[in-house]
């Protein structure tokens, strides 16, 4: 792990989208950061893509980290766990449980078009 001193010397760099900079952030960060994806997806291939997506959006953001003195893996720890947590809730919205579907199969098709507005 970088320590602060280090930190405060590339952020600058990383913060106007330096390629090296970022490189020396990358190499000091993913196994913190697959942490966080792990503890949140319980999935370690779900939480590699995670993580991929959140280096992107590092990327993409990067001229968005305010350097304040202090390390930036608050701010990445931040956006790994929102970005784990996201993929969480889509992963839960698109299941569906197989009882309310059979349900669905046996009753009136009338009252559940009047039940559900339409």
């Amino acid at each position: 792990m970088l320590t602060i001193l280090a930190d405060l010397t590339y952020c600058h760099l990383f913060a106007a989208q330096d390629c090296a900079a970022f490189s020396l952030l990358y190499d000091a960060t993913p196994a913190k950061l697959l942490g966080v994806c792990l503890q949140v997806l319980n999935n370690r291939a779900e939480s590699e893509d995670t993580l991929q997506d959140v280096f992107v959006n590092v990327w993409q953001k990067a001229n968005l980290y305010s350097v304040n003195g202090y390390s930036p893996m608050p701010w990445l720890i931040t956006l790994a766990r929102n970005a784990s947590i996201d993929r969480l809730c889509t992963r839960k919205a698109g299941t569906v449980d197989i009882d309310k579907v059979a349900e669905l199969g046996t009753a009136d098709i009338s009252s559940f078009a009047v039940s559900s507005g339409m």
